[in-house]
């Protein structure tokens, strides 16, 4: 059996190493090659005749001009405004166009994005191969058994470098990862006895199940308008009622919410259920329950999304479908409803896995692109979007991740905030946490899309006698934080982090080198969380049964309720949403702003329990961990901003006034010339480039 083990290994070894990229033509240069993620493996080659949906990025021509309107409050693009500040040179496309028709593929073949920065096309494996000098494979991930077809490098014809910025899927492992999270808890349910720190699990599915919602907490519409916070918030749940007298949103009425905007985010087979949120709002927020109100949701299908109102399938409620689409939504309602509520459903792109059969060879595997490009082609986004989902930001080549993040931007300049969780691991899983590019070297998992400057990251806190970052041993949930490899500091950030690192440094833990050792992390790039809001022991109700669940996912919508009360101040005194947030955030930070200081607890991660006494330790190369004593290497709270909470939580009324205080300004970062300056040269770098320099 070994002899057979091993000459297996030894055909996957052969049958895997994917040749040098452009071998044997001259006028071929290697483009792009990513290493792959550590919990992937192969398994074969791809087949010629599968099919692939190749998404090509062409260069963006006047990005610096878009990132210009995103930092002058009040002022939004129109859709064609967007698009022609991203829209390639017609060099650029002719260039690319002749490249497909030397190749055989016609104009015809072609779907455009509507700025003609991205081209869809359908070939088979061989074709592909051909046009990128590039060799496919399956590979699965070990722990779900998702599969995908990648090549780890590509290349192009030398005068294309500069017209193309991405290509996929080639290298990126980002599309299917999302929807293995829903596998691997899935998996993980029937190991709750194992060490829950070091297996991979979905907080959402295991969620505690409660037998009477009833005792949770007061009713909203019962109470007096001066309830304190110690009388409706305890250890045994959040509900509506506790986040509205904690954040201080309880007496608000909405004054223009037929003007106003919000939406979450389903990949499928993931829904929202009518009948729960209703039952939902009824047994936590009756007050606005009524026959002039209407708490319900508009669906908006992307790729053949559909989110289907029919009771759960016995499957479904085996696997927990659906409790993150609820948790989202009710959430959003139980703060901000009757605003409307859209739900975009992105379909088969997403899930089920591919898996390349004769009945299905077609490998679509793009969902956040497909997402994105859907939104930006609406004549009015929504005011606010809440996404849940995320990966590993070393899963995603650094081309697509910024490509990503240009796309978050763009519904800035919109008018859109949108707002992510910021992970579930805190600084990653004991196991996970070694380096793509450095094998065997230890390092912090920062997330993306978090980790992308263009949106709010929300951390999660517990408790409310103080509040503090957000830890349960018991299910292995700590707040996300970190630094981003990719996406360097941004300029409000620009006195934050360094005054963190100041204030910590004596007690900062070295993890394995001095307190910002580069292994670890990289203190130079985009810090997150940006904010924090609650995000232990939440309420929700699934399959007409109530339920308390842990993670950020329930942090995010609920500081997007927040913002949705404060667009809906400003809207109804006719200005204009606030849009791209984060300037603004880091300008009412702090002493007397909107937030309140969170100073207990640490975001950690990555380490193996009791391994260590000395707090500092080197990495365990056969686990992916860092060794050293539990709890003693992470990022913790401070006074001020800090790593692990951000600015803290908000005040609303706090968080309202400022907002209505705000005069239509650019905001700057202390020089005349605003973020990037007002003439800078398109081969100049944006400020979220880590080297600087040219593009």
């Amino acid at each position: 059996m070994l002899i057979l083990a091993f000459h297996f290994l030894l055909y996957l070894l052969f049958v895997c190493v994917a040749g040098e990229s452009g071998d044997g033509h001259s006028d071929y240069a290697l483009k792009e090659s990513h290493p792959l993620p550590g919990e992937w493996f192969c398994v074969e080659r791809a087949a010629s005749h599968h099919e692939l949906e190749l998404h090509i990025g062409l260069r963006q021509s006047r990005f610096d001009k878009l990132e210009q309107a995103l930092h002058e409050s009040g002022k939004y693009l129109s859709v064609e405004e967007v698009q022609e500040h991203v829209r390639p040179s017609k060099n650029a496309v002719t260039q690319v166009q002749n490249w497909l028709q030397e190749h055989g593929i016609t104009k015809e073949q072609l779907v455009w994005g509507a700025a003609r920065d991205w081209i869809s096309v359908r070939l088979p494996v061989d074709v592909v191969e051909g046009l990128l000098r590039a060799e496919y494979f399956l590979f699965q991930h070990e722990s779900s058994g998702v599969t995908a077809l990648r090549a780890l490098n590509w290349s192009l014809p030398r005068h294309l470098h500069g017209h193309i910025d991405t290509i996929q899927p080639t290298t990126s492992f980002l599309e299917v990862f999302m929807a293995g999270d829903a596998l691997r808890s899935r998996a993980s349910l029937s190991k709750r006895d194992e060490d829950p720190l070091s297996k991979p699990t979905d907080l959402i599915q295991l969620g505690v199940e409660v037998s009477d919602s009833s005792k949770l907490s007061p009713r909203l519409g019962s109470q007096a308008s001066t309830l304190t916070v110690e009388q409706v918030c305890n250890a045994s749940a959040v509900t509506p009622l506790c986040l509205s007298v904690l954040y201080g949103f309880k007496n608000y009425r909405l004054q223009a919410p037929e003007k106003n905007s919000m939406a979450v985010i389903n990949f499928a087979p993931e829904f929202s259920n009518q009948s729960d949120t209703t039952l939902y709002l009824s047994n936590f927020r009756p007050d606005i329950l009524s026959p002039n109100i209407t708490c319900t949701f508009t669906d908006f299908s992307i790729k053949g999304g559909t989110n289907p109102q029919t009771p759960a399938t016995p499957e479904q409620i085996m696997s927990g479908i659906g409790r993150e689409g609820n948790l989202d939504v009710q959430l959003l309602q139980g703060i901000a409803c009757p605003t409307p509520l859209r739900i975009y459903t992105v379909g088969d792109t997403v899930f089920p896995p591919f898996i390349p059969d004769a009945a299905n060879p077609i490998n679509n595997n793009a969902p956040l692109l497909t997402l994105l490009n859907d939104l930006l082609s609406q004549p009015s986004p929504p005011h606010v979007l809440s996404i849940s989902y995320a990966d590993h930001e070393q899963t995603v080549p650094e081309a697509y991740a910024r490509r990503i993040c240009s796309a978050f931007a763009q519904l800035g300049a919109r008018g859109t905030t949108v707002v992510f969780g910021s992970g579930d691991q805190g600084l990653g899983r004991p196991g996970t946490c070694i380096s793509n590019t450095r094998p065997k070297i230890p390092t912090f998992i920062a997330k993306f899309p978090e980790s992308c400057p263009f949106g709010v990251s929300v951390g999660a806190t517990a408790g409310v006698a103080p509040e503090r970052v957000a830890h349960n041993p018991a299910n292995g949930f700590v707040s996300g934080a970190g630094f981003s490899r990719y996406f360097a500091r941004p300029w409000f950030q620009a006195a934050v982090v360094p005054a963190y690192f100041q204030r910590v440094n004596s007690t900062f833990p070295s993890g394995g080198g001095t307190s910002r050792d580069p292994d670890l992390f990289n203190a130079a790039g985009r810090a997150y969380p940006d904010v924090a809001a609650q995000g232990t022991r939440v309420s929700t109700v699934w399959n007409g049964r109530t339920y308390l669940v842990d993670g950020t996912s329930a942090s995010a919508p609920t500081f997007a309720g927040i913002v949705v009360l404060v667009n809906d101040a400003l809207l109804a005194r006719g200005r204009p949403p606030m849009g791209f947030l984060n300037p603004w955030l880091y300008s009412v930070g702090g002493p007397g702003g909107a937030f309140r200081d969170i100073r207990e607890g640490v975001s950690t991660g990555c380490q193996e329990k009791g391994t260590g006494a000395d707090g500092g330790g080197e990495g365990d190369e056969r686990s992916g961990s860092v060794v050293a004593e539990e709890g003693k290497i992470g990022f913790p709270a401070a006074e001020g901003w800090d790593v692990a909470s951000g600015w803290g939580t908000p005040w609303f009324p706090r968080f309202l006034e400022l907002a209505l205080e705000a005069p239509a300004i650019k905001f700057d970062n202390g020089d005349s010339e605003g973020l990037i300056g007002q003439d800078v040269p398109s081969k100049v770098k944006p400020w979220y480039y880590l080297d600087g320099g040219s593009a």
